[in-house]
């Protein structure tokens, strides 16, 4: 069963949430036009496939096509999806 005030906090957050404030924080990024780039903390590049766009509040990588929110970003840049599957199947 959802929760809707649980979705309604979390679409709350997501839109009150400056993705490019979050992401700067791992990549240093330069507007370019309407998104801001840089190299893509997910694989090894010397020239930035990495762009992240504020008014939609999204990123995606054109050379690993990784994309996502400012959820998804921190859930891999900071490893949580392993570190969950790990607590899930108590593997150390």
């Amino acid at each position: 069963m959802k929760d809707a005030g649980f979705d309604e906090f979390l679409d709350r957050l997501r839109s009150e949430s400056d993705i490019v404030t979050v992401v700067s924080d791992y990549v240093a990024l330069k507007k370019k036009g309407r998104n801001y780039w840089g190299c893509c903390p997910f694989h090894q590049e010397n020239t930035p496939s990495f762009s992240v766009n504020a008014e939609k509040g999204f990123y995606y990588c054109f050379g690993c096509q990784s994309g996502g929110n400012v959820f998804s970003f921190l859930m891999k840049v900071e490893n949580m999806i392993q570190t969950l599957f790990n607590v899930m199947f108590g593997i150390k």
